[in-house]
């Protein structure tokens, strides 16, 4: 139905030719097609390795052909994804920890993501320093809740 109320949009506000939309809805469908069927047979380890790796090479792709400053953002955003089967891999920590501290660890990882962002776009406009920030934003955002759980759980925390 979404597919069909937008194809129709397109084609009634005049902003594409019957051949942009049917060539549109036949991407999306083998698109959805191939993710399906990449989905049933790769596990959740794999898959966000491929999605991150896809995104860097569209990411590239975009900022390359159209220097588009956008296509950066994704990069930044995406590469730190690839740590994912690390943090799988620690994810006991943060279960671990009570509710209280992961909802303070949820709350700087995304004060901390905020405020790279914030001082990014008061730095500089560059598009290299802006893909670099959302790498940072986003590393920030993965890694400080890990970080200061291990922090409030670690043995030599205990003891005293």
């Amino acid at each position: 139905l979404a597919i069909a109320s937008a194809s129709y949009s397109r084609l009634a506000l005049g902003v594409h030719y019957p051949r942009d939309v049917i060539a549109g809805v036949l991407t999306g469908v083998s698109l959805a097609a191939i993710s399906h069927l990449l989905q049933s047979r790769l596990g959740p380890r794999m898959q966000v390795t491929l999605l991150s790796l896809a995104s860097i090479v569209l990411g590239l792709a975009g900022s390359s052909l159209y220097g588009d400053v956008n296509s950066y953002k994704v990069v930044g955003a995406a590469l730190p994804l690839l740590t994912h089967p690390y943090l799988r891999k620690h994810k006991h920590v943060i279960a671990r920890a009570g509710l209280a501290a992961r909802v303070l660890a949820l709350a700087a990882s995304l004060t901390a993501a905020a405020v790279a962002l914030k001082l990014s776009a008061v730095v500089s406009t560059a598009p290299a320093a802006t893909g670099m920030a959302y790498f940072c934003a986003v590393v920030l955002a993965l890694y400080t809740p890990l970080s200061l759980l291990s922090i409030v759980s670690s043995p030599l925390r205990r003891r005293f």
